[in-house]
């Protein structure tokens, strides 16, 4: 099935184990609940793919086109995700814990409640993405992109972000505890109530950022270009880098 044009394909509850479906076209195809472990799918086109519920246990996606596409209560254990293009796709809840996403496209993707923890995301595209909630400790996404994303609550303990954009960034009470940010560009991003203790982001830019009543123990902020202005004597005003 190599490169088969399968668009609007209904396979609902298909079995297509082992398959290979490199390069093949199902755009918009009904997948909800197939069965697509250990797969072959590089270069696939998936846009706009109901992939509810489905299968796709070590499933080779790298470098396929996932645009719109709808995985939630999909499985992904082991499935190979580097290059992937996730723009707007919907991962709500999923379980990614230790997955390759290495220069993959989750721009305006839904990951809230995902879990992510120890993923690699090394120059990955997280712009816009909706992470409420989601936990993405020890990741690795050194020079990632999340400039608009929301990731309210989110927990990304011992992360490292070096180099990372977070420009704009919905950072509320998000927990970057031990987390290296060095390099990295938070300009404009709300830090209310963030927890950054132990937090390693020398030659960083703050400017504009709110961290209102964020917590900075034995955080590092050596070097950084930021712009700070006190509160009131005895108001409780915000603090801005």
């Amino acid at each position: 099935l190599a490169g088969a044009q399968l668009n609007g394909a209904m396979l609902r509850g298909a079995t297509l184990s082992r398959a290979n479906l490199q390069y093949v076209r199902l755009a918009g195809a009904d997948l909800t609940g197939a069965i697509l472990c250990t797969c072959s799918l590089q270069g696939a086109d998936l846009s706009g793919a109901g992939l509810e519920g489905a299968d796709l246990t070590h499933a080779n996606l790298q470098g396929a086109n996932l645009t719109g596409a709808r995985l939630k209560g999909a499985v992904l254990t082991k499935a190979i995700l580097l290059g992937i293009n996730l723009t707007g796709a919907d991962l709500t809840g999923q379980q990614l814990q230790s997955h390759d996403l290495q220069d993959a496209v989750l721009t305006r993707a839904t990951l809230t409640g995902a879990r992510m923890d120890d993923a690699q995301l090394d120059g990955a595209r997280l712009d816009k993405a909706q992470l409420q909630q989601a936990s993405l400790d020890r990741v690795c996404a050194v020079a990632s992109v999340w400039t608009g994303a929301d990731l309210q609550g989110a927990s990304l303990k011992d992360a490292y972000l070096d180099k990372a954009r977070l420009d704009g960034a919905n950072l509320q009470s998000i927990v970057l505890t031990g987390a290296h940010l060095t390099g990295a560009s938070l300009t404009k991003t709300a830090l209310t109530q963030a927890d950054l203790r132990d937090l390693h982001a020398s030659d960083s830019l703050w400017t504009g950022a709110d961290l209102h009543d964020a917590c900075l123990e034995s955080a590092c902020l050596d070097r950084c270009a930021a712009e700070w202005r006190q509160s009131q004597p005895g108001v409780a005003g915000k603090r801005v880098l």
